[in-house]
């Protein structure tokens, strides 16, 4: 899945719900840790390894959405949105494959 593709650009301003159900088109379960974290990039995430949460996952990676700056007020139509700030953890299982993915954002999405 490429990362050129306009209409699957990863939009900052979604709820997590619907972030969580894009990521898992682009990195289903069972995908090579590898093979993740490179869609992720292509998508505009920036990765590194991050220390596994708990004994079952032998190793863990947290990538995290680079925000581009808004254009200049001059140069845009509308006011920028609200910063929002995209988390992702890939956890690993048996340290090569992705077994679970898990997004989270902040702020939160309204209502938790």
């Amino acid at each position: 899945m490429s990362g050129n593709d306009p209409n699957d650009t990863f939009q900052p301003q979604q709820s997590a719900r619907e972030a969580k159900a894009q990521v898992e088109r682009w990195i289903p379960n069972g995908i090579a840790l590898a093979d993740a974290v490179d869609a992720l990039e292509r998508h505009g995430f920036s990765c590194q390894p991050a220390k596994p949460a708990g004994s079952e996952t032998r190793a863990s990676i947290l990538c995290r959405f680079k925000l581009q700056p808004p254009p200049a007020p001059a140069q845009r139509l509308t006011a920028p949105g609200a910063p929002v700030s995209w988390f992702i953890t890939l956890n690993s299982s048996d340290g090569t494959k992705l077994s679970e993915a898990q997004v989270a954002r902040l702020p939160e999405d309204i209502g938790g």
